[in-house]
């Protein structure tokens, strides 16, 4: 596992990392950033924090400098559009986020670039049509989210097909 370091700015006298979190002694300003490197010495992550939670960008890098992910929160809570990337630099997910609720849409997309799925949101819950493909291209569900309901087809497969008969005639 690479390292954590902690680098603290001089009005924070007190800080500790437990287990990956960082835990500040009474500071509130901005006090520190944590920061992952890899065995090449490369900063991986970095994490801003304000009173022991995330606040500020959260930032990730693959070994060779290529982006992996960016976050931002406040006071905890995801702000902004999130973003990642598969190592090959094509898209991985984005979603936006407002005090920590996703708004709008969230789309995933798979290592081939192909898109994965595609999620809407109002007020942190699905609202409208939510949608996802294998990554072969076809649709895996398709449904409409309103009011707390869902309607349409989620993983649905036809075994056989409908025949329409004339009224009256037996089916056996």
């Amino acid at each position: 596992m690479p390292p954590i370091v902690v680098m603290l700015l001089r009005w924070c006298r007190r800080a500790l990392v437990v287990s990956g979190a960082l835990v500040c002694g009474g500071c509130s300003r901005p006090h520190a950033v944590v920061t992952t490197r890899a065995s090449n010495g490369r900063v991986v992550a970095l994490q801003s924090y304000r009173d022991g939670v995330l606040d500020g960008p959260s930032l990730r890098w693959y070994d060779d400098g290529r982006p992996a992910e960016s976050r931002d929160f406040r006071r905890g809570n995801k702000v902004g559009t999130h973003r990642g990337w598969w190592p090959t630099g094509a898209p991985r997910f984005a979603c936006t986020f407002v005090d920590g609720v996703s708004v709008g849409t969230c789309s995933d997309w798979y290592a081939s670039g192909r898109l994965a799925t595609v999620h809407r949101f109002a007020n942190g819950h699905e609202e409208g049509l939510q949608q996802g493909w294998s990554d072969g291209g076809a649709l895996q569900f398709s449904y409409t989210r309103r009011d707390g309901r869902r309607y349409g087809v989620l993983g649905a497969v036809v075994c056989k097909p409908v025949i329409a008969t004339p009224a009256g005639a037996g089916v056996l």
